[in-house]
């Protein structure tokens, strides 16, 4: 009878220790997926820096500053596509007159 405490006591310990090491593996495991995710979204902002630069470039290279500001003043996002507009597409270079909807 009196063997029966320190038994319980020990297996308790045991019991105690592998749920330990089984929180520790698991912490490495998110760990180690947060650390892919946050490479992933580094390397995302990354490539979307390197677009920006060459749009801008682009932009710079061929269209005049004083015709930005207007064509700037009549863009609009379409939140439900994501997608830029142009309200008024005459005044972009692009732009073709023989050309409907």
């Amino acid at each position: 009878q009196r063997d029966f405490p320190c038994i319980y006591v020990y297996l308790y310990s045991i019991y105690i220790s592998v749920k330990m090491t089984q929180a520790r593996s698991e912490v490495k495991d998110l760990q180690r997926e947060f650390q892919a995710e946050k490479e992933d979204l580094l390397d995302i902002i990354r490539e979307q820096g390197k677009q920006i630069k060459i749009l801008s470039l682009v932009v710079d290279s061929f269209i005049p500053e004083e015709e930005r500001g207007s064509i700037e003043q009549h863009c609009a996002m379409d939140p439900a596509s994501g997608e830029w507009s142009v309200a008024f597409p005459r005044i972009t270079a692009n732009y073709n007159s023989s050309f409907s909807f």
